[in-house]
């Protein structure tokens, strides 16, 4: 492929010393990743819903640390989806879809991040549950 400008196209000073270069050649001289090659349209429509329900969970994660609770959040349905996103990873890894793995490897990360915080949060409200409740108070300050 040639690309090569002609003495008509007006061009910014900067940029007038491009006139008779073959620009072409200088582009596919650029070495990318072997997935960037791999990126269509097809792709990118993976990558944005990936994208889309990815971030779904990052409210999740954040409503999970303020209440210092994940009691609306059962295990089993914590355990599952995290499995499922395991081996949604493990298939896009498989079959080598950059929309696949780039979204299960995030929302997994996201998804083990409020399996976490409720068995850390769970863990201390145990803990807590032994203890008097002047103690109790100055731990939730975070004093304890």
């Amino acid at each position: 492929m040639i690309v090569a400008l002609e003495d008509s196209v007006q061009l910014p000073g900067w940029a007038s010393d491009l006139r008779g270069h073959d620009l072409g050649a200088a582009a596919s001289s650029i070495s990318y990743p072997e997935w960037v090659k791999q990126v269509d349209g097809i792709e990118m429509v993976g990558i944005a819903a990936g994208t889309l329900t990815t971030l779904a969970y990052f409210p999740q994660v954040i409503a999970t640390w303020r209440a210092r609770s994940g009691r609306g959040l059962t295990y089993p349905m914590l355990i599952i989806l995290n499995a499922g996103l395991a081996l949604w990873l493990a298939y896009g890894l498989l079959v080598d879809s950059v929309s696949i793995i780039c979204a299960n490897a995030v929302t997994l990360l996201f998804a083990s991040s409020i399996l976490a915080l409720k068995v850390w949060f769970e863990a201390r409200d145990r803990r807590l549950a032994h203890v008097p409740e002047a103690a109790r108070i100055a731990d939730a300050r975070g004093r304890g």
